[in-house]
């Protein structure tokens, strides 16, 4: 994972990619994966946190849901909606307080 972390005028930045996984089809075992993100540098207050997929392409059509989001990370998981397999990661950005 590689990640960027800014700090402007009280505001914190950070973003970041995920190593890609591979999801089964929609509705069968291997469909969902998770990954816990860990900020490089913790949130004074709980961040929003937004995420886009990528992988390559054609893509699988993952969902991805950034849940227990804490001033120190988050869990990403993701499922597949597609009807095929297929690889595909996450890259997030989270902002909030310094």
């Amino acid at each position: 994972m590689n990640y960027t972390n800014m700090k402007v005028a009280g505001v914190r930045i950070q973003t970041g990619c995920t190593d890609k996984q591979l999801f089964s089809p929609a509705c069968q075992e291997g469909d969902w994966r998770t990954w816990y993100i860990v900020f490089y540098h913790p949130f004074s207050e709980v961040p929003a946190v937004f995420l886009s997929p990528n992988g390559p392409a054609p893509n699988v059509a993952v969902v991805g849901i950034a849940q227990n989001v804490t001033t120190e990370g988050f869990d990403l998981c993701a499922r597949n909606s597609d009807c095929t397999s297929g690889e595909a990661g996450f890259c997030w950005l989270a902002i909030g307080p310094a």
